[in-house]
């Protein structure tokens, strides 16, 4: 990552697949040994409340909230126990509302306190509300789109005819080259042996 970059807002249609990027991403940054201490993962989604969040957030870092009735005391202390951790990368998952960090109790990501904000959202304007750098999620192309479809069937079936190729090509296109439209596609006819079902 980038260490000038503090705020990454990855965006793009529903199903292109952006939860599944953070999942990997979320996963590599747990399992290597890199420059940050704490992977800090909330999902957001379209029924967003300030207080929610907190819930969340506070979940994730074993704080206990419920003493705090006030969202203005919930930021503080979350503020404090994000602060005092430094290094540490926030992921956003679903970010439907641009909302002020710090009215949830999130410190501002800095060179100094080590610390990213990755977010997903299907709009742009959303990661420009958030202040982050855009990274747009594009469709797969029809090569890979295929090459996805054939791997997930291929898992399962170790002999793939002509006549099965022919049936993945109008598959995925109907798939619109949705990532996860085509994995769950062909996870569901992959253990299909008759060509005619």
């Amino acid at each position: 990552m980038d260490d000038e970059v503090r705020r990454i807002g990855i965006f793009g249609m529903g199903e292109i697949g952006k939860t599944t990027i953070m999942h990997h991403i979320n996963n590599e940054l747990l399992n290597e040994a890199c420059n940050f201490d704490n992977v800090i993962w909330v999902t957001v989604s379209k029924a967003f409340n300030i207080r929610n969040l907190q819930r969340q957030i506070a979940k994730a870092l074993n704080l206990d909230l419920s003493s705090y009735g006030d969202e203005t005391k919930r930021a503080s202390e979350l503020y404090t126990m994000l602060f005092q951790k430094k290094r540490y990368v926030f992921i956003l998952d679903d970010l439907w509302k641009a909302f002020p960090l710090d009215k949830v109790g999130i410190p501002e990501p800095s060179i100094s306190n080590g610390c990213k904000l990755v977010l997903t959202t299907r709009s742009l304007e959303g990661c420009r509300k958030m202040e982050c750098r855009a990274v747009k999620m594009e469709l797969l192309t029809e090569d890979e789109a295929l090459n996805l479809f054939m791997s997930k069937v291929e898992e399962h079936q170790t002999v793939l005819t002509p006549k099965v190729k022919e049936i993945a090509t109008k598959v995925v296109e109907e798939c619109a080259r949705l990532p996860l439209a085509i994995t769950t596609i062909a996870g569901s006819i992959s253990r299909v042996n008759d060509i005619h079902e």
